[in-house]
């Protein structure tokens, strides 16, 4: 067989009206280019027809072209792109996509989509709460990315599953999994007291303690951490206090001693602050408060005081008592002749 040159060769498919004339080489070959981009996934028929002069005509010799789409990834991913995340109530977080064509190098970043959208629902126990939501397209951001805005500020604590949706005509679609969790913040506190020790207050009877809570949420930006609108209680037996609420997330409460008997021993005191405040963990500090003896003067109680002194009354009392006692025993013979040489001593008349 030989190579048949100058003859008109044409092709033709479904995306074109007429015949088109395939271009001879200068090696006598006839070679052509399908532009797939005008066609859809999808096989297609082509058909091929030769002719020359002299020669018998070659017609519809047909073959399929099989048009597949283009491969994608999804940040990154090839397949199903998973992204957990854990965040703060009321913490604003978004998630960014980016949908490339992975068939060139480098890879292309895909925009105009036809589909890129997300649906959530809310978990409990691995079980889905309430209805699946409506389709809620993604938002194309400034860098041919796509964000998805949750609008986590607004959301209650809790988990929350979130399926997204990226497609574009003859690419991959890709898809993402979120598992979102929204937790409670944490109270960061600190308290203050001059006599404070390890929870514990040591204080003289008649003293005055000033609790004092600091309270604050290192989530935040440094300047607004300060916490306000807390309830901070103090329960010290049966009785419960609300420390009142000062500036910079301060909560203060003074208690007085003066009422506290502890004229025989010290006083044991043990309670329990608890702060409370909507979004956040609620807190428990037990405390233990030791109240002094009554003191007479500066680390001396008044009751050991009197201890003493009444100790002391009550030698000199019964060595009073013994004398008399024994004087009473003397006969009062003894007792006349012993004044008598006193007078004599004294050379006083005897009587």
């Amino acid at each position: 067989s030989i190579y048949l040159e100058e003859a008109i060769v044409s092709y033709e498919w479904q995306f074109n009206y007429d015949p088109i004339t395939i271009t001879e080489s200068p090696a006598g070959e006839y070679s052509f280019v399908i532009n797939t981009s005008i066609a859809d996934v999808g096989t297609y028929q082509v058909r091929i027809n030769a002719a020359k002069e002299n020669f018998s005509s070659f017609q519809n010799y047909r073959f399929d072209v099989t048009i597949i789409n283009r491969p994608t990834v999804l940040n990154g991913d090839e397949s199903l792109h998973l992204i957990s995340k854990t965040i703060w109530v009321r913490e604003a977080y978004n998630f960014t996509f980016e949908y490339e064509d992975i068939f060139d190098e480098p890879h292309v970043k895909l925009t105009d989509l036809d589909q890129a959208y997300y649906q959530w629902y809310e978990i409990s126990n691995g079980s889905i709460v309430g209805v699946i939501s409506d389709v809620i397209d993604l938002e194309e951001g400034s860098n041919s990315n796509y964000i998805l805005n949750f609008n986590t500020v607004s959301r209650d604590v809790g988990d929350y599953a979130l399926f997204v949706t990226m497609q574009k005509n003859n690419y991959d679609v890709r898809t993402a999994l979120i598992d979102l969790t929204v937790k409670k913040r944490i109270i960061t506190w600190d308290l203050s007291d001059p006599n404070l020790v390890l929870s514990k207050i040591n204080v003289d009877q008649g003293e005055i303690i000033v609790i004092e809570f600091e309270l604050a949420d290192l989530a935040e930006p440094i300047g607004q951490r300060a916490i306000t609108g807390a309830t901070v209680l103090f329960k010290l037996g049966s009785e419960e206090y609300e420390l009142e609420e000062g500036v910079d997330g301060t909560y203060t409460y003074t208690l007085t001693t003066g009422n506290i008997n502890t004229f025989l021993a010290a006083k044991v005191l043990t309670g329990e602050i608890t702060i409370t405040m909507e979004d956040y963990i609620s807190q428990s500090i037990p405390i233990t408060i030791v109240v002094g003896m009554t003191e007479i003067f500066p680390g001396f109680p008044m009751f050991y005081f009197l201890m003493i002194v009444g100790a002391i009354v009550a030698i000199v009392g019964s060595l009073v008592a013994y004398r008399v006692i024994q004087q009473r025993r003397i006969p009062t013979f003894v007792k006349k002749a012993r004044s008598m040489k006193k007078n004599i001593k004294g050379k006083k008349p005897i009587s």
